[in-house]
């Protein structure tokens, strides 16, 4: 990966961190009302979107934003598909306490483990996975062992372990439908979900 590629995908990985480890405090300790936090969340949404279809920039918004995303992908497509996965899990939090807990964990996971594998990937590199080039053992070893550790402060062992090993297997994954790549911001948080409430 060139070095300004590397630093550009850093700068996403961080925010993406941060991002998801403020909405699991504000989840556990209820700072931020949830009506105020989710109509941030949509109006960011509504934003990216808007700047996809906006041909006339006068802001230069395309350009500052253009700066951190990757080749080839729509404008804001990783703040979309991730703060749609956070609405999604805000809401679910409110069913029991079960999903309550498997909400946050499901936010760390995604937060975390996404965020890990890329740094792990890039500053220790190694061997490729044998069934997808662009990524490394180091990467999702790393992103398993540091969202494993991170979601010890609301669930057991057992399905931490269990949930951060399937979940970041998938993440490593080139999974497609159709024609369409799936976005690992839905893809880990929905199956953390799905295995922390529905299975454990």
């Amino acid at each position: 990966m060139q070095k300004n590629m590397k630093k550009k995908e850093l700068i996403r990985q961080a925010v993406h961190l941060v991002a998801g480890i403020i909405g699991v405090i504000n989840i556990r300790y209820s700072i931020i009302p949830i009506g105020y936090v989710l109509l941030i969340y949509a109006a960011v949404i509504v934003l990216f979107i808007f700047l996809n279809l906006v041909v006339d920039d006068p802001l230069k918004i395309h350009r500052i934003v253009r700066v951190f995303e990757r080749k080839n992908g729509m404008i804001g497509q990783g703040v979309v598909t991730l703060f749609s996965a956070y609405i999604i899990l805000h809401f679910a939090s409110f069913f029991d306490d079960k999903a309550f807990y498997a909400s946050l964990s499901s936010m760390l996971i995604v937060s975390v483990g996404d965020s890990a594998s890329t740094f792990f990937g890039i500053f220790l590199g190694g061997q490729k996975l044998p069934y997808n080039s662009r990524k490394t053992i180091n990467g999702l070893v790393g992103g398993i062992i540091s969202s494993f550790l991170s979601v010890l402060i609301f669930i057991n062992i057992l399905p931490a372990l269990v949930t951060t090993s399937i979940a970041m297997f998938a993440e490593s994954l080139d999974l497609k439908i159709l024609k369409f790549r799936l976005d690992d911001n839905l893809l880990i948080p929905t199956i953390s979900f799905i295995l922390l409430y529905l299975v454990f």
